[in-house]
C-alpha cells in the first residue's frame, strides 16, 4: 500500500512540475516584418523555412511574419495605434527615422559584443549611433569594378590598371566609337544615373579623400578633392567617353559584350548574368588618396515598446549568430538568396555562397575601404542621394561644375536646415 501511496505521489509530483514546466513555457507570437514577399520569392522562402527551422527548436513561439514594410510613417503609425511589431527590417534611413523618433530597444550588450566580433567592422559602423548598436546589419553590399574576362582576354588585356588615371587610358583605347565618335560600345557601364550612380560617387569621394560633411554634421561638398572625384566620372561620360550610364548598357553587360560595369554585388546573381564563369570582381581603380568603395545595408530592429521585446532579441540573436560550420548563419543564407555580401567572418565560408563566392573577392575586398551613408543620415540627409546630380547634371545635362555643386550644395543644406528645425521643436 505504501509502495502504491509513493507511486501516487511521484506521479503526482511529476505532473505538476509538467504542468509548471509547461505553464512556464506558455505560447508567445511574435509579429515581425521579415522584409520579403512575393516580390523575391526565393528569399521569401528561405525565410519561411528559417522561421519554422526556429519555430522547431522553439515550440512556444510562432512567428507571425507580415513580410515587407518600407516605410518607416508606417510603422511610427501602427505603433502610436497600439499595434506594435516586435521586430522590423529596413534600409538604414527607414532603421534611422526608428531611432531618432525614440521608438527603437538599443541592441543588448552582450549582443551587440558579439555583432562586433564576428561582423565586418564597417557594417558593425552602419549601424552605430552614439556609441550603441541600434539594430544588427544585414543585406550589405559594397561597390566593385566588376570585370568580364572573356570581352578582356579578346581585347588583348591581361590585367586590370591599378590607378583610375590608367583605367581611363584603357577604357578609352577598348571604347569602340563610330566615324563621328559616338559610343557604340563603351568600356565601362554604371546603371545610374542617380540611384545606383551616388554609390559610386561616395565612393569616388573616398578614393580622392573627399566628403560629404564633417564631423560636426557641416556640408563640405565643393573642396578640390571633391572636384577631382566628380570630375573623374564627368570625363569618363564626356571627353572621348569610355563609360555609359543606364539600364540598357547594364543588360549589355550581363549578356557579355562589355569588360567593365561599377556595380554591386546583386549584378553577379547567376540568374542575372549570362554565363557567370566569365566574371570576377577587383577594386574599383585606386584615385590620388587610394581605394574606395561604397556600404549600404539594411537592418533588423526591434522597438523597445513590443511586448515580446526578450524573445525578440533571443529570436534575432539566433538569427544572426547561430552558427553552423557549413550553412553559415540564418542570415547569411537569407543574403546568398538575395544576392549580397555575407558580412559576418563565418558566412565568408558558408555553403550557401559555395557558388559565388570567387566571384565575390573585389566585393568582400572592398569591405576594407568602404564608406557608409550613416555617417550623414544621422543629421537628416536623407537626400544624400543627389551627390549623383553632380555627374549627372555636368555629364547628361550640360550644366557647368561650378552651377552642379552649388545646386546640390543649396539642396542638401536647405535638408540640413529643415532636419535641425524638426529636431528642436
Amino acid at each position: 500500500m505504501r509502495s502504491a501511496r509513493g507511486l501516487v505521489f511521484v506521479l503526482v509530483l511529476a505532473l505538476s512540475m509538467m504542468f509548471t514546466v509547461v505553464h512556464a513555457a506558455e505560447p508567445i507570437t511574435l509579429t515581425v516584418y521579415m522584409g520579403y514577399d512575393s516580390a523575391n520569392a526565393v528569399a521569401a522562402a528561405m525565410v519561411d523555412e528559417i522561421i519554422a527551422e526556429y519555430e522547431a527548436l522553439n515550440p512556444h513561439i510562432k512567428i507571425n511574419n507580415l513580410g515587407r514594410q518600407d516605410n518607416a510613417d508606417v510603422i511610427l503609425t501602427h505603433i502610436a495605434g497600439g499595434a506594435v511589431p516586435d521586430m522590423v527590417k529596413g534600409g538604414m534611413t527607414m532603421i534611422l527615422t526608428l531611432h531618432q523618433a525614440g521608438i527603437l530597444d538599443p541592441v543588448p550588450v552582450a549582443i551587440a559584443d558579439k555583432i562586433r566580433q564576428s561582423f565586418f567592422p564597417v557594417a558593425v559602423d552602419s549601424v552605430t549611433f552614439d556609441g550603441q548598436l541600434i539594430a544588427v546589419p544585414m543585406e550589405g553590399n559594397a561597390s566593385a569594378l566588376v570585370v568580364n574576362q572573356r570581352v578582356l582576354g579578346e581585347k588583348g588585356i591581361a590585367e586590370v590598371p591599378k590607378t583610375w588615371a590608367e583605367f581611363a587610358q584603357l577604357g578609352r583605347r577598348i571604347t569602340e566609337y563610330d566615324a563621328s565618335g559616338k559610343i557604340l560600345t563603351p568600356a565601362v557601364v554604371e546603371p545610374g544615373p542617380d540611384w545606383s550612380l551616388c554609390y559610386i560617387v561616395l565612393g569616388m569621394f573616398k578614393a580622392e579623400g573627399a566628403q560629404i560633411m564633417d564631423s560636426q554634421g557641416r556640408l563640405t561638398l565643393n573642396t578640390p578633392e571633391a572636384r577631382r572625384a566628380v570630375q573623374n566620372l564627368t570625363s569618363a561620360l564626356t571627353e572621348k567617353p569610355f563609360m555609359e550610364l543606364g539600364w540598357g548598357g547594364h543588360g549589355r553587360f550581363n549578356t557579355g559584350e562589355i569588360a567593365f560595369g561599377l556595380g554591386m554585388p546583386w549584378w553577379l546573381n547567376p540568374n542575372n548574368v549570362t554565363n557567370i564563369t566569365e566574371y570576377r570582381t577587383t577594386l574599383i581603380p585606386a584615385g590620388s588618396a587610394g581605394y574606395g568603395s561604397a556600404f549600404y545595408s539594411h537592418g533588423y530592429a526591434i522597438p523597445k515598446f513590443a511586448e515580446n521585446k526578450e524573445e525578440a532579441w533571443r529570436f534575432l540573436e539566433w538569427l544572426a549568430l547561430r552558427e553552423n560550420r557549413t550553412e553559415g548563419t540564418p542570415l547569411g543564407q537569407i543574403a546568398a538568396k538575395v544576392g549580397v555580401l555575407p558580412i559576418t567572418r563565418v558566412d565568408v565560408a558558408s555553403s550557401h555562397f559555395a557558388e559565388t563566392r570567387q566571384y565575390y573577392t573585389g566585393f568582400m575586398e572592398s569591405l576594407n575601404h568602404a564608406v557608409h551613408p550613416s555617417t550623414f543620415l544621422q543629421y537628416g540627409l536623407s537626400n544624400w542621394t543627389l551627390i549623383s546630380r553632380l555627374v549627372s547634371d555636368t555629364a547628361l545635362r550640360g550644366v557647368s561644375p561650378d552651377n552642379a555643386f552649388e545646386n546640390v550644395a543649396t539642396q542638401l543644406n536647405a535638408k540640413l536646415e529643415e532636419a535641425a528645425r524638426t529636431k528642436s521643436q
